[in-house]
């Protein structure tokens, strides 16, 4: 028998015994513990050309969610669009169709979610909580190549994740014990030889990354030394803030010996508890109809704002711009902040009331 039919033979096995009714707690326990051999036995056997495995939860446990795969079929209502397949977190329904994944940032999976997600044919990300990821949108090889070395030196020896055609790369940590959340960081950079912005960003609380599936671009996502349900929690490298702090000060020192311009850098790590502007500030827009205008072209979309900090600036830069009657325009922009897959207004009021 090949391994992939021995590791397709042992999913099958493993769906079969959760699909039983257990009686009692004791019988739970033990169902788990089969479980949990099983999927540490079938990836053991796997190699990197076998992909596909869903059952992520005996590593990420309460921070697994559900990607929508790239062409999944959308309900007609869902805010989603197909570019957006593969890299947003979504959710199978009873019809067959994928809506985006209501208020994923709060939520903690519990076994059953991930079986579920895993019998619809769901990718597999990790809401950054406990595992943090350094991702390169690095497009030079050579490149990419140091930043991995540099991240392995200054924070440890990570599983990297990586797909074929591709020098982009994902280095997965977790959060040292009694560290704060991480929250996004970023470092932007051009090259003379390559168009566009490449990127450096840590993706922490409020941010995902896949850790398994498919790439919108076609490959599957793969890991290189050593895969992470093979380490296990203890076998992934810890990360702190002195950590990180460390990574992106040598990380701007190595483009700056290449001349490389830097385009943005939120590297600092503040996030949302450094101090903020206050909303009062005389930056008032002509008019709320101006901001309206503005708002039906520059709409809430991941490619405009693709984590929590963006959509929080986002919404702060509005509320400054409305002045101080802001409140009478919520309903107007609470219909803008709800285009995002995800959003609900009681999430949007919580931000919202966060600045009053």
């Amino acid at each position: 028998m090949s391994t992939n039919e021995e590791f397709v033979n042992k999913s099958t096995e493993v769906s079969w015994l959760l699909d039983q009714q257990v009686a009692n707690d004791k019988q739970r326990d033990q169902r788990n513990q089969v479980l949990d051999r099983a999927v540490v036995t079938a990836i053991s056997r796997r190699d990197d050309e076998i992909n596909g495995h869903r059952l992520w939860f005996p590593l990420l446990g309460e921070d697994q969610i559900p990607i929508a795969p790239p062409g999944a079929p959308l309900a007609p209502e869902s805010a989603l669009k197909p570019d957006m397949l593969g890299k947003i977190p979504a959710q199978r329904g009873k019809d067959g169709l994928w809506r985006g994944f209501v208020g994923w940032t709060k939520h903690r999976t519990i076994r059953a979610n991930a079986i579920a997600w895993y019998q619809s044919g769901a990718s597999v990300a990790v809401h950054g909580r406990r595992y943090i990821g350094v991702d390169g949108d690095v497009e030079d090889e050579a490149l990419a190549k140091e930043i991995v070395a540099l991240g392995i030196e200054k924070i440890g020896d990570a599983p990297i994740r990586w797909r074929r055609g591709s020098n982009r790369f994902l280095l997965m940590y977790r959060l040292a014990d009694g560290e704060e959340p991480m929250r996004k960081r970023r470092v932007a950079f051009t090259m003379q030889t390559i168009e566009g912005e490449q990127a450096v960003e840590l993706l922490g609380t409020g941010s995902q990354f896949v850790v398994e599936g498919q790439h919108p671009k076609g490959d599957e996502y793969r890991w290189r030394n050593s895969h992470p349900c093979q380490r296990g929690m203890g076998g992934i490298p810890t990360i702190t803030k002195t950590q990180a702090d460390k990574f992106y000060v040598a990380l701007v020192e190595l483009l700056g010996v290449y001349n490389y311009p830097i385009v943005a850098n939120k590297s600092a790590g503040t996030g949302q508890s450094g101090q903020r502007k206050s909303i009062d500030d005389p930056r008032w827009a002509p008019s709320p109809e101006h901001v309206f205008s503005v708002l039906k072209v520059w709409r809430n979309t991941p490619e405009n704002n693709p984590e929590h900090e963006d959509f929080v600036a986002a919404l702060a830069a509005i509320m400054t711009a409305l002045g101080k009657d802001r409140e009478n325009y919520y309903p107007e922009i609470l219909d803008w902040a709800l285009e995002y897959p995800g959003n609900d207004e009681p999430y949007v009021r919580k931000v919202w009331n966060s600045f009053t």
